[in-house]
């Protein structure tokens, strides 16, 4: 597939009549757009997010291949974008926040995430190391849900659930009926499996998130 330039021609019209109310020129809007005065159409904006985030490429990689194509774009232009379009998939996000919740059963594993630019305040308290955050991965029968999180305490996989503080401690016979079980793996024992011993508590090895 090539890239291409579409050129949209929008008419203007003048009045020609002493109508009142009526503006003395007209002319048709713009093609929308995801990014207002953006010059990456819509098509280019779903290959890019297709090929990035489907296919794992990174966007070096994305930018020399849309270069052998005839398109030059820098890197910032492709940065700024995601940043501005990422907010068109929250609705999306939360919706599968809310379908993880009703789950039964769910896993949770955590690995490290280096985290630039704005980070809202936030901070993992570390001064040595203050771009390494977690990637947190929740996972149900029927959802994946992704957390970037500056802690890689309990409370982040806990939170979605029970929006605590932190990780409540529940036996199976107090546990709440709309409070799923939560496993959490050993990232150092892949054999170990999840932690579905009929309790949910507190992971006491630092070793799990």
């Amino acid at each position: 597939m090539r890239p291409f330039r579409r050129i949209n021609r929008r008419p203007r019209f003048r009045k020609t009549c002493s109508c009142p109310g009526t503006p003395a020129t007209l002319q048709a809007p713009p093609a929308p757009r995801l990014i207002p005065k953006g010059k990456i159409g819509v098509s280019l904006w779903v290959t890019l997010l297709r090929d990035k985030f489907d296919s794992n490429q990174p966007t070096a990689r994305l930018l020399k291949d849309l270069e052998r194509h005839g398109l030059h774009l820098s890197p910032g232009t492709i940065t700024d974008g995601l940043r501005r379009i990422s907010e068109f998939f929250h609705p999306l996000y939360e919706a599968i926040r809310e379908k993880s919740r009703t789950a039964s059963v769910s896993q949770a594993d955590e690995t490290r995430y280096y985290v630039t630019g704005d980070t809202q305040g936030q901070s993992n308290g570390s001064q040595k190391s203050p771009h390494r955050w977690w990637l947190w991965i929740i996972l149900t029968a029927s959802t994946v849900l992704y957390v970037i999180d500056p802690s890689r305490s309990a409370k982040v996989p806990f939170d979605p659930f029970f929006h605590r503080e932190s990780a409540p401690s529940w036996s199976t016979a107090t546990r709440p009926t709309n409070m799923p079980l939560l496993g959490l793996s050993d990232s150092r024992s892949p054999s170990a499996g999840p932690m579905f011993d009929g309790i949910l508590s507190k992971p006491s090895s630092p070793s799990l998130g």
